[in-house]
């Protein structure tokens, strides 16, 4: 790996360090964790009474869930990387 390759290497782990930081900080745990109650990602995916089932929905929330995990992951990989 050249030298720029690696100054852009550094840079966006630099990048996901700040990100999790920021969002391991009381308020920003406190912020994901409403944004994921206002979104609903920790409902099932696919809800309504027999019948009445809304695909549209289910595709919706499961892509709001989508992006909390890849937050959730995210902080994962910085913690782990940081412990060793």
């Amino acid at each position: 790996m050249n030298k720029q390759e690696l100054q852009l290497v550094e840079s966006i782990l630099a990048k996901k360090r700040r990100f999790a930081k920021w969002w391991l900080d009381t308020n920003g745990q406190e912020i994901l964790n409403d944004l994921e109650e206002h979104f609903q990602v920790n409902f099932p995916v696919f809800q309504g009474s027999a019948g009445h089932f809304d695909p549209l929905d289910a595709m919706r929330r499961d892509a709001y869930r989508e992006v909390f995990l890849y937050i959730r992951n995210q902080i994962k990989i910085i913690q782990q990387d940081d412990n060793q």
